[in-house]
């Protein structure tokens, strides 16, 4: 059996990729075994994902190692060796923003 791979072309993700790419993972992991227990009520868990998922990628823009296809239907979001995923004051916030996010 062969198959053949043809290249997705992506770029580097820019502030106006975000809210598409918020989109595109609050769909990805709707229903994932992880964050859908954190957002048990699936008809808010859209809004409430994305709350979370908006930090993030808008925090992981600051490196030049998010990408994005073309009409970002994927995502990849990298954080480089030695780098972290939310800044010091983004943590600090966490909790109160996914406090926020999940209550009805």
């Amino acid at each position: 059996m062969t198959s053949e791979h043809s290249p997705v072309p992506a770029r580097a993700a820019t502030p106006a990729d975000i809210d598409a790419m918020v989109a595109t993972l609050t769909t990805a992991f709707f229903d994932d075994p992880l964050w859908g227990p954190a957002f048990p009520d699936a008809s808010q868990r859209a809004a409430q994902a994305a709350a979370m998922w908006r930090l993030h990628v808008t925090s992981a823009l600051r490196y030049p190692w998010t990408l994005v296809t073309p009409g970002v239907e994927s995502t990849a979001v990298w954080i480089p060796p030695g780098g972290v995923e939310l800044t010091a004051p983004e943590e600090e916030g966490l909790e109160e923003l996914l406090t926020q996010a999940a209550r009805p």
